[in-house]
C-alpha cells in the first residue's frame, strides 16, 4: 500500500514511472537479500520493517536515494545497494517509541524518553556501525554511511561532529535524503 500510495504521489511531482519501479526493485532485493542472510536476521529485528514509523522512513530514504543516486554520475548497483542496504538497516537497533520522538520530532514526549535511551539514541549510529562492521561480510561503505548518518556540513551532529570535507561523499547523499 505505502509502495502505491508512493508512487502515486511521486508520479504526480513528475518522477518518471519506470524510474520508481527500478527503484522498488533494487528495495526489494536488498531487503530479500537481509532475509535471506543469518548473520543480518540474527542482529537485526527485521519486523520492525514492516510496521509503522520505521518501515515508512526506511522506505522512503531508499527510495529517495535511489531516485537522487539515478541521476547522478556514479549511480551504480552496487551504490544502490549499498545505500539501500543503510536506509534499512540505518536505525534498526532502536526501540521504535525512540525513533518515533527523536526523529519525528515529537518533542512534547521527550520528557517521556530515559536518559538511558537518549544515550542509546545518539550512540546508535556508531553502535550499528560496529555491529555491521565486526559481524557482517557487508561492504564496509554500508557501515560508514550509517555511523555517519546523523552528522552535518557544519560540525553540529552526532556521533562524531564531523564537518563536509570529512563525511564520506555516499554519506553525504545519504544524509541529505535522510
Amino acid at each position: 500500500t505505502t509502495q502505491a500510495v508512493l508512487s502515486s504521489l511521486l508520479q504526480t511531482y513528475g518522477i518518471n514511472e519506470t524510474l520508481l519501479k527500478k527503484a522498488f526493485t533494487k528495495i526489494i532485493n536488498t531487503k530479500n537479500k537481509i532475509k535471506s542472510s543469518h548473520e543480518l536476521v540474527e542482529l537485526f529485528d527485521l519486523r520492525k520493517f514492516s510496521h509503522s514509523f520505521y518501515s515508512d522512513h526506511s522506505l522512503m530514504v531508499a527510495l529517495l536515494s535511489c531516485l537522487t543516486l539515478d541521476e547522478m554520475d556514479w549511480r551504480s548497483d552496487a551504490n544502490s545497494e549499498k545505500l539501500c542496504m543503510a536506509s534499512i538497516l540505518h536505525d534498526s537497533i532502536m526501540e521504535e517509541e525512540v525513533v518515533n520522538v527523536m526523529e519525528g520530532g515529537n518533542f512534547e514526549k521527550l520528557e517521556f524518553i530515559t536518559d538511558i535511551e537518549k544515550d542509546e539514541y545518539f550512540g546508535h549510529p556508531h553502535k550499528t556501525a560496529e555491529m555491521i562492521k565486526t559481524k557482517t561480510k557487508l561492504h564496509k561503505e554500508i557501515s560508514t554511511i550509517i555511523a555517519e548518518h546523523h552528522e552535518k556540513p557544519d560540525g553540529s551532529g552526532f556521533p562524531r561532529r564531523l564537518t563536509y570535507p570529512n563525511i564520506h561523499p555516499l554519506s553525504s547523499l545519504f544524509i541529505i535524503v535522510h
